[in-house]
């Protein structure tokens, strides 16, 4: 076949309505990366390969019992979403193409192939077969490494995929709850959940080497080999024996746990079980997995002996054939027949008829704190500017023997069983990860004590095992051939024609008044979980890691003997604005809906456009690059559209407070912000203490409080940006007050999933203790007071600040900070050079101002 098509074309059948073939987009179920594929629909069944020259296929889906469904306008690919769901599988794919019409050809081609041949089921009285000659089809997909599990389902066809609305071009469309079963969804319940909540904590108490009351677990050093460090121990109350090792791997944690997770990886590290299947999901991040393969003889690297000793077999039996002796006379020679047999026996090596093993496991992943944090160097000093403590996380996978009917025992295999059995993965530093696996594997069956205790030890043969294929992968980039594109983003470009527009255009001159915060969304996708996911990967490379690398260059310089004062954060991980500009970038909307406010005649109205106000700017906080830490004394001074006039002042250090005064002829705003920030597990949390107090004429006062900013994915994964707290409203001349919570349904627990993403919000106005008026709404989308609606994000917009000619503002404005300028010239050197000379100025300043000088920074700008 060739990309002109005419293999399928010449076949003397060809019906182009539901026959095609070509190359289309299609979406991975593993990495979610979008890669282009032939493929081939001949009616009956869609085929897909690698190139249109192979000649073996990459996957076959049959048609007959496939859902062909709209999924709405790609924004990679500015073209139509297909949703392919395979009925015998569970499997959704997601397929489009560089052309809208190319993608619009193959969802009119596969809906009428789908039709077709449904429509002669129909017509002849034929229902799907679900076998043939009593074995299952369960397709393989070769790309994605694994055979797809089968689903025993009566439902019509049309029934096997949950139902989903088309979605729409549009960013701002309202998202849907429902998920799409790319494997069969297991339904869980209160012991399966009650059963991972001990495992946990038990694992826990393994990975961590902490002893309880009840689980009195101490490792005992084993030795190192093979570069892994490896421990042993026996749970005092059960007597179960458990083998625990760590090594080092010259990798990042996000790689090293794809690794771990990636089931056609398996067999590059596990010899004792290379075959991993995904057999179910329990949603979430707890998986059902099938792990064998492993050959008898690979399983148990030692001989089998009845007994380590041979003599003590031997002298047993000899005492055992005393007995059975007629006489006297015969005794010694009954006892040395026996011994010779039963030493014989002994010196047998058992392996040969030895039988495979298998392990089916509930594999469930969670973030846990690490308590070596204490041992590591911090990072205060050089992200006090925001209250930053840091406390590395880590990733645990816990593995744990389950019993189900999907995956019953094979004929000729014994399965193996684990109580508890678990990886953790920590981040050392900006290029390395200390992992560490235990577990209490049981084989089953019979096996000596010594050959159990042997085989824990030879687990850990998997960690060497890993840190070499790493070494060795590493051919194929830092990544290991996993490709950038292959993160879990919604919609990912994957061609330099089609490229997501950077923020570095946008923002190219820092005293330009272009720039307006809602280009943040040009680096994003809003996603149906909540909150919005960063997409641009040239902005995620630049952050990747940077913690790390902080913590590794203090510990150098604390080694060196040197102080880590001087630690400066790099300054690729910046936007060429001020936190002073971010924080203005919240009141943008004040123009809007402040005059409004103050000339309603109603508290309540006045109370609702003043709600409005603030939720509307709620959106322009997301970005992802990183502001620069106002220096102490550092001004903003700058105007919006009605002519209000904007000044904001860097006034403490420790803590950082921010103060912002804004004063137009009909209202006035004041905010005192304090920012705190912390990491927690793979999230960092910025807080914005402090009242915002909106004034009036009249004398009314509203007060509210500011959310708090969740980012995800510092260490590993996504980084998603969401907004999290209750935000307090309240006008005490008028008893009105609004307690609004975002993620009002929240839920607790390894399988809680919520029914609405996370940036929607609800609350009650209270007036006078009584309800007033129900607030709902998202910060992504709209707000809505009962049924009314205030504000739209994709219809109500607001204008930028308006920037101040250079002569109207003081030499201390951010403009004039020479990092900041640097950098908007693309200049990183020397924006490092200055920053770095900035951050020594203000802390020889901290002591100067002791003697009441005032700070100097500021006239290095016109000396340069």
């Amino acid at each position: 076949m060739d990309e002109e098509g005419s293999g399928l074309e010449r076949r003397p059948n060809y019906d182009a309505t539901y026959m095609k073939e070509g190359f289309l987009q299609k979406k991975g179920q593993l990495l979610k990366g979008w890669k282009k594929r032939w493929f081939v629909c001949d009616g009956r069944t869609l085929s897909y390969y690698i190139t249109s020259k192979d000649k073996k296929p990459n996957a076959v889906i049959p048609l007959d019992s496939a859902t062909v469904q709209d999924g709405g306008l790609s924004e990679t690919w500015h073209s139509p979403r297909i949703y392919l769901t395979d009925g015998t599988s569970g499997t959704m794919y997601c397929l489009s193409a560089e052309e809208k019409g190319v993608a619009s050809d193959w969802l009119s081609v596969l809906t009428k192939a789908v039709e077709r041949i449904h429509g002669l089921k129909v017509k002849n009285g034929l229902e799907r077969s679900k076998s043939v000659g009593g074995t299952s089809i369960t397709p393989f997909d070769e790309e994605e490494g694994r055979q797809k599990p089968g689903i025993q389902n009566t439902l019509p066809p049309a029934q096997l995929s949950p139902v989903r609305k088309p979605a729409s071009g549009s960013f701002f469309e309202k998202r849907h709850a429902t998920h799409d079963p790319k494997i069969p969804q297991q339904p869980t319940n209160i012991k399966l959940e009650n059963n991972l909540s001990v495992a946990s904590e038990l694992l826990n108490c393994l990975l961590f080497n902490k002893t309880s009351t009840q689980h009195p677990i101490e490792f005992q050093f084993n030795g190192v080999h093979d570069n892994v460090r490896v421990s042993t121990a026996v749970h005092k109350i059960t007597g179960k024996k458990y083998a625990r090792g760590s090594a080092m791997i010259k990798a990042i944690p996000s790689v090293v746990l794809r690794i771990l997770r990636d089931d056609h990886k398996r067999n590059e590290w596990d010899v004792h079980f290379p075959i991993s299947k995904h057999v179910a999901t329990y949603g979430g991040s707890t998986d059902l997995i099938h792990l064998s393969g492993g050959s008898p003889m690979n399983l148990f690297a030692d001989p089998i002996y009845l007994h380590p000793s041979p003599a003590v077999p031997a002298l047993g039996c000899a005492a055992l054939g005393s007995l059975f002796a007629y006489d006297p006379s015969s005794m010694l020679l009954h006892s040395a027949a026996s011994a010779v047999l039963g030493g014989t026996f002994a010196s047998v090596d058992w392996r040969t008829l030895a039988v495979p093993r298998d392990l089916l496991l509930i594999r469930h992943i969670y973030e846990a704190t690490s308590p070596h944090t204490n041992s590591r160097p911090s990072c205060q000093n050089v992200l006090d500017a925001v209250g930053m403590s840091v406390v590395p996380s880590a990733m645990v996978i816990l593995e744990m023997s389950v019993v189900n009917e999907l995956k019953p025992v094979p004929k000729g295999v014994i399965r193996g069983h684990i109580g508890v059995s678990g990886w953790l993965i920590e981040p050392l530093d900006a290029e390395s990860t200390l992992i560490t696996y235990v577990t209490d594997l049981n084989l089953g069956g019979w096996v000596p004590s010594s050959t159990v205790s042997r085989v824990l030890l030879d687990r850990m043969k998997c960690l060497s095992a890993i840190a070499e294929f790493v070494n060795q992968a590493k051919v194929y980039g830092p990544n290991l051939g996993y490709l950038e594109d292959d993160d879990d983003y919604e919609d990912t470009p994957t061609t330099a024609g089609d490229e997501v527009p950077t923020y570095e255009t946008s923002v190219a001159d820092a005293r330009s008044s272009v720039f307006h915060p809602r280009d943040y969304f040009k680096l994003m996708v809003q996603i149906p979980t909540g909150g919005v996911k960063l997409t641009d990967k040239e902005v995620a490379k630049k952050q990747n890691g940077v913690l790390m690398e902080v913590i590794k260059s203090m510990g150098t310089k604390l080694l060196e003997g040197k102080s880590a004062v001087s630690l400066s954060l790099p300054v690729r991980i910046f936007e060429p604005r001020s936190m002073l500009e971010r924080l203005v970038d919240l009141y943008l909307y004040a123009p809007n809906y402040l005059s409004k406010a103050n000339d309603a005649t109603d508290p309540l109205e006045r109370f609702k456009l003043t709600m409005t106000f603030a939720i509307a700017g709620w959106h322009h906080g997301v970005g992802c690059m990183k502001p620069f830490n106002p220096i102490l004394g550092e001004t903003l001074q700058a105007e919006f559209v009605d002519s209000a006039e904007v000044f904001c002042e860097h006034a403490s250090h420790h803590p950082p407070i921010s103060f912002v005064q804004i004063v137009a002829p009909k209202y006035s705003i004041s905010s005192q912000s304090i920012l705190n920030g912390s990491m927690q597990g793979n999230c960092v949390v910025q807080v914005q203490q402090g009242p915002v107090r909106v004034s009036f004429l009249d004398g009314t006062v509203i007060e509210f409080s500011l959310p708090g900013i969740r980012m995800g994915g510092f260490l590993w994964g996504d980084r998603v940006v969401d907004l999290v707290g209750n935000i307090i409203f309240e006008d005490k001349k008028n008893g009105l007050s609004c307690d609004l919570k975002l993620d009002p349904d929240s839920k607790k627990g390894m399988f809680a999933s919520n029914k609405l993403p996370t940036d929607r919000f609800r609350g009650t106005i209270m007036s006078f203790g009584n309800e007033a008026c129900d607030v709902s709404g998202s910060w992504l989308e709209d707000l809505r007071f009962d049924d009314a609606m205030y504000w739209s994000l994709h219809k109500d917009s607001c204008e930028a600040m308006v920037r101040l000619p250079d002569s109207k503002v003081l030499p201390s404005d951010s403009r004039n900070r020479q990092d900041l300028k640097f950098l908007a010239q693309g200049d990183m050197e020397e924006a490092q050079e200055w920053k770095l000379q900035l951050e020594v100025l203000q802390r020889s300043d901290r002591s100067k101002r002791k003697d009441g000088r005032r700070p100097n920074h500021w006239t290095m700008g016109t000396s340069h």
